[in-house]
């Protein structure tokens, strides 16, 4: 019986990685029109500590993944390294900072992506903690003009899970305040605020579509009486 289920599990495996890897990852690759690519770029601000992350997923048609066989993709004219399905680099992401990328294909030709990271957020205001009776008031420096703000509030669920009460995009101001919330009825004790940005770059017209974003996200947690 052991046996029956390992040989299913692994069966398993290998159909999804079948699915996920690419053919034309076995092929030396020099037409961009064979390639959809995604580059990402999130800079994270949490109670823990500020993080980011930079990658590069390229995909075929049926959407499975390619590692490049012959070729190469880079950020700022550094070499990235591929792990597991995607590209990745060590590189921070800066506040305001021009990424650009380059997919080099098999005859050496490299096709461009890039993208300005948005102004980070500073100064922000967030309630330690709150009354259910109380509105929640956010605030943050205005450093980045003519840009939209998703703001988001959460709350911890019976299931220890998020849950979204509150989502909004603010334009052009640098504040909000979170009236009337809809609580549940059962006890909650954890909030959560999160303020983000994305903003979409350049991604050259010679590859079969793809986008690039760089996401800026501020984060906090709140008690709840």
């Amino acid at each position: 019986m052991k046996n029956s289920i390992f040989g299913i599990t692994l069966l398993a495996s290998i159909i999804l990685m079948c699915q996920c890897s690419s053919p034309l990852s076995d092929v030396a690759i020099s037409d961009p029109n064979l390639v959809t690519p995604e580059f990402v770029l999130r800079s994270t601000n949490t109670d823990y500590g500020i993080s980011s992350s930079i990658s590069v997923c390229l995909r075929d048609k049926n959407g499975a993944y390619i590692k490049l066989k012959e070729g190469k993709v880079m950020v700022n004219q550094q070499d990235m390294d591929f792990k597991i399905s995607c590209y990745g680099s060590n590189l921070s992401v800066s506040s305001g900072k021009k990424y650009k990328f380059d997919v080099v294909l098999a005859d050496s030709n490299a096709y461009a992506a890039d993208v300005v990271v948005p102004s980070f957020f500073e100064k922000v205001k967030i309630p330690s903690k709150i009354n259910q009776s109380e509105n929640i008031s956010v605030s943050w420096e205005n450093n980045y003009s003519n840009s939209t703000t998703k703001v988001v509030f959460e709350i911890k669920d019976t299931s220890n899970f998020w849950r979204p009460l509150f989502e909004e995009d603010v334009n052009n101001t640098s504040s909000i305040t979170i009236q009337n919330i809809d609580y549940p009825d059962y006890k909650v004790s954890e909030g959560k605020i999160t303020l983000s940005r994305i903003v979409s770059g350049n991604v050259s017209n010679e590859f079969s579509g793809g986008n690039i974003d760089a996401y800026v996200i501020y984060e906090r947690t709140l008690k709840i009486k």
